[in-house]
């Protein structure tokens, strides 16, 4: 049969391919290049590793098991951490990122959290301790000391400040740093030289505790023994509207005050903090009056309100409920005193006492315990008020007044 060529009206050229044979178009033949070349080139994509794994759970091995499988996976592997774990054997997987089962691409980084044991060490408290003696407890746990001198009016060689705080679990070897107060050696005799000497000793003890620190600790800390409800550590508080004072500054030139009337009286005074670098949280301090079996623990504070116009000063005492019970009524009786006596010496608003339950610093304290909140902050006059040195003079008397009162009445 002769083959015979025939038009369309597009322009699209046919040619019979024999008795019943299909007809094909040139476009045809186009595209059927085209998807063969596409089907061919994904497929040399697949095979030079551009496809997705899932990630295999190496979590419990080793660190080299663990590398081994991921590379058998075409995945990458780092250990960028250590943690303690008393479950998983030291150089064990404890975690990975990403997860097992997810899926990623070929040669991804897994990171890997690595089990440094179970043999962590818990930091103790050894502020207020003279060097040698914080040395000597550290260096028996295995822990490295690092010290640092800094000026203050603590004795000469008393910690002052260590980091991390007591109550953190750290690997053996790890380093302590401590701050220690000025002019240390070891001939010290510790008698702190800007601190009179009272004629005679009463056998009382205060501890003081001057609100906050420069820098705030976020991280979270139970609000009371055994509790697991948690609060940060403690915060650097407000400032003032007026002075732009930090209320750290503030309760630290009250309580010093305080702190000069008391042992003028003969009290013996115990002080949380002397300095503004310290890290120093709210149990920690309330442990602080605990271990100096104090007769009263006094925490000076300044308040704060979103209304400028309110001004005045209150104490707070803990509940008569749960850890506070066994000292509510001796901290409601002080409470009730050194807010009368205060009021009256520093000519403020009387806003009277309450009751605060959600008090970390009431709810580790063994001893009674009050805090004064010596005015707001936020009231311009008022600010400017706390700021006078003369007026931080009355209002330390005033509650001096009322903390020998409550010792008279409760020996």
């Amino acid at each position: 049969m002769l083959k015979r060529q025939v038009r369309q009206a597009d322009g699209v050229c046919f040619r019979p391919q024999g008795r019943g044979g299909s007809l094909r178009t040139s476009s045809q033949h186009r595209f059927l290049a085209l998807g063969l070349v596409l089907v061919l080139l994904a497929l040399a994509v697949a095979g030079c590793g551009g496809g997705s794994v899932t990630v295999p759970n190496v979590k419990r091995l080793s660190v080299d098991e663990a590398k081994k499988v991921l590379a058998e996976n075409n995945l990458q592997a780092k250990v960028t951490s250590e943690l303690l774990d008393d479950q998983v054997p030291k150089g064990h997987v404890v975690n990975q990122n990403p997860r097992p089962g997810e899926e990623v691409g070929q040669e991804t980084l897994v990171q890997l959290a690595v089990s440094a044991g179970s043999s962590g060490v818990t930091v103790p408290s050894v502020l207020g301790k003279d060097i040698e003696q914080a040395k000597t407890e550290l260096a028996a746990l295995g822990l490295q000391v690092r010290v640092t001198k800094t000026t203050s009016v603590e004795p000469s060689g008393t910690v002052i400040n260590q980091a991390p705080g007591a109550g953190s679990t750290v690997t053996p070897d790890s380093r302590v740093d401590l701050t220690v107060s000025a002019n240390f050696d070891k001939t010290s005799t510790r008698t702190p030289a800007a601190t009179p000497s009272p004629a005679k000793s009463t056998g009382y003890v205060v501890a003081i505790d001057p609100g906050h620190q420069r820098r705030g600790n976020a991280e979270p800390e139970p609000i009371g023994p055994g509790s697991s409800q948690t609060k940060a550590k403690v915060a650097s508080g407000t400032s003032g509207a007026a002075t732009r004072k930090p209320e750290y500054e503030l309760t630290l030139e009250i309580s010093m005050k305080l702190r000069s009337y008391l042992t003028g009286k003969g009290v013996k005074v115990v002080m949380t903090r002397m300095t503004h670098d310290v890290d120093v949280s709210n149990s920690e301090r309330a442990q602080i009056a605990n271990r100096a079996n104090a007769d009263l623990f006094v925490r000076i504070h300044a308040d704060s309100s979103t209304n400028p116009s309110i001004e005045g000063i209150r104490t707070f005492y803990p509940p008569n409920s749960g850890w506070t019970t066994p000292i509510y009524a001796k901290s409601s009786l002080a409470a009730t005193i050194v807010q009368q006596k205060v009021a009256a010496s520093s000519h403020q608003k009387n806003l009277g006492t309450n009751i605060h339950e959600s008090q970390t610093g009431f709810n580790w304290s063994k001893v009674p315990v009050i805090l004064v909140e010596t005015g707001f902050m936020s009231n311009p006059a008022e600010d400017r008020f706390l700021s006078n040195p003369s007026s931080q003079q009355a209002i330390a008397k005033g509650i001096g007044e009322g903390v020998m009162e409550y010792l008279s009445r409760t020996k």
